[in-house]
Order: C-alpha cells, then structure tokens, then sequence
C-alpha cells in the first residue's frame, strides 16, 4: 500500500518542523512494514492513504477537499483551551476520518462529545531516528546526567547486574518535582528517579 504523509505549513509559519521526526517516524514505521511512503508539505495524493498532521493550521473549510479515508494525526490538546481552537478543530473531526491522538485525555473528550473513528496513536522507536553518532570509547551501556538549578541526577545504566541500552528517556516537568525515566527497547524500565527543586 501506498502512504503520503502530509505536514501542513502555511506561509511564513516556521514551527511545522516540529512535526518532522513525527512524520519520519511514521514513514520508517511503514516503510519497515513494507509500505512505500512519502512526506510532503502542504500536497495530498488521491492514490495513496494520506495522512495529515497539523489540521489545525488549516480553515476547517478546506477539510471537503481532503480525500475521503485520509487520516488526521491530532497533535493538539483539546480539552481546557479557548473555545476558538476547540471550535476549528472539533469541525475537522465532524467529518469521516479517521483520528489518530496521542493523548488518553484527548480520545476520552473525543468521545464524550461523540466523535467516532479514533485511535489512539501511540509512538515507538525507529532505528532509523538514532541520528547522533556515538561518542568514541562509548560501549553501549548509557549515562543519563540531568542538572537543574543546583540539584543534579547522574544514571549510570551499566550499575545494573546486566547493562542495558535505553532506547527512550523521559523527563516528567512538574512545579516542585522532577521524573526522569528510561526504557530500554524491550520495554523493561531501566531507571526512574524523581528530582526535587533545591
């Protein structure tokens, strides 16, 4: 099956490059599962499945255009945003495609106001995303350092009875405490650690 990727970028508006590695992602996904695709800006493709990131830059009026069984990658938080921004994105949803999201939160307020056709997107490691080459001398087991203010957490993977290499690190931001975590390919937890303000 033929993919399209389609990132929305109206002019002048230069934070669209934030959807890349989203598309990449999506693209080496589907790419290893034997599905040529491509990512365009701003360019649909009436053969291919298309799917669409970043509606939300577009006038909902446009959304008749789209080809019909395209789907629409909400990278946006719905509930608890002024009024307008839900308006824009809640017609695009009235129409019959297919939503991926990737928050929990979002597909349960999709619900609620009975939107049919969502799933939950959910986002994975790609080989092809390793794109900053190892340090020389560097073994594979990992060192994750974080410093915030004065208060400083240093993980060392190889402390661990067997060293592993983590594959996805994460860092929880909260007013008073910090969460940093690690997860290796295998989706075995690696490390979690809570920082505290000093």
């Amino acid at each position: 099956m033929k993919f399209q990727i389609c990132l929305i970028q109206p002019k002048n508006y230069v934070h669209t490059a934030a959807f890349l590695e989203i598309a990449d992602l999506i693209k080496f996904t589907l790419n290893s599962l034997g599905h040529e695709t491509e990512v365009k800006v701003n360019e649909v493709d009436d053969s291919a499945q298309n799917i669409l990131i970043g509606a939300h830059l577009l006038d909902p009026s446009v959304a008749a255009g789209v080809p019909p069984g395209t789907i629409i990658l909400n990278t946006e938080q719905l509930g608890g945003v002024y009024d307008d921004w839900n308006e824009a994105l809640l017609k695009w949803f009235s129409y019959d495609f297919t939503i991926w999201d990737y928050s929990d939160a979002n597909v349960r307020y999709l619900n609620d106001l009975g939107i049919t056709g969502i799933k939950k997107f959910e986002f994975g490691y790609q080989p092809e995303l390793d794109r900053i080459p190892k340090a020389d001398g560097v073994d594979g087991s990992c060192s994750i350092g974080v410093a915030m203010r004065h208060s400083a957490v240093v993980m060392n993977c190889s402390e661990r009875s067997h060293p592993m290499q983590v594959t996805t690190v994460g860092l929880d931001l909260a007013k008073n405490v910090f969460q940093i975590h690690g997860i290796t390919q295998d989706g075995e937890v690696a490390f979690n650690r809570p920082l505290r303000r000093a």
